[in-house]
């Protein structure tokens, strides 16, 4: 069953849209284009994983395409290498339509209330393989200056995958606060009795 800070990045993907709205980064029917779901079944109907079905812990999905461009695994109890192995049949089973993955890890501390958050960014290289993008810590958080100005970066290609409106630069950058993700962690550490390392 998965617990509140497994499930924290929902908040933070849903206020990251509302942001980039409100700063003109996307129209409101842009908006509206782009689909948040939670834990939704997905089918892989051809590829090299084609019959494999997959439920992400969240998943953006431009209006009506099959999968989605973006999805988040989070993991509490799976281990780093499980959460990878899922981002791999993303990435590859999804033939270019899944554009980046992001992989969130959550550990206790063993014998303390303290636990240790860690995201990982995956995307598309040029030859359609995962590649490894960005690695940051969310826990222990990094000092006050730095932890404000971290940001991971998407490209409206990557969100909007093969839909980018007309008109709009694929290579416009989308951006999504790690402090805002911590203080979502941090609230939800603080309802489960833990704190962040």
């Amino acid at each position: 069953m998965p617990t509140r800070v497994h499930d924290c990045h929902q908040p933070w993907v849903v206020s990251q849209k509302f942001e980039w709205t409100v700063s003109g980064l996307i129209t409101a029917a842009e908006f509206h284009f782009l689909n948040v779901f939670v834990g939704t079944t997905i089918n892989f109907v051809g590829g090299p994983y084609s019959g494999a079905i997959k439920e992400p812990d969240l998943l953006i999905q431009p209006d009506n395409q099959h999968l989605p461009s973006v999805i988040i695994e989070s993991g509490w109890s799976e281990s780093v290498p499980r959460l990878r192995d899922d981002m791999n049949l993303w990435l590859v089973g999804g033939g270019g339509k899944v554009r980046a993955a992001i992989i969130l890890s959550w550990q206790r501390l063993s014998n303390t209330n303290q636990v240790r958050g860690n995201l990982e960014l995956y995307t598309l290289d040029r030859n359609g393989m995962p590649q490894h993008n960005t690695d940051l810590a969310i826990f222990p958080s990094p000092t006050p200056a730095v932890a404000a100005a971290q940001q991971l970066i998407l490209t409206r290609r990557e969100v909007f995958g093969d839909h980018v409106p007309p008109g709009r630069n694929p290579t416009d950058q989308l951006p999504f606060s790690i402090n805002i993700l911590r203080g979502e962690a941090r609230d939800a550490l603080q309802l489960m009795g833990l704190i962040p390392a």
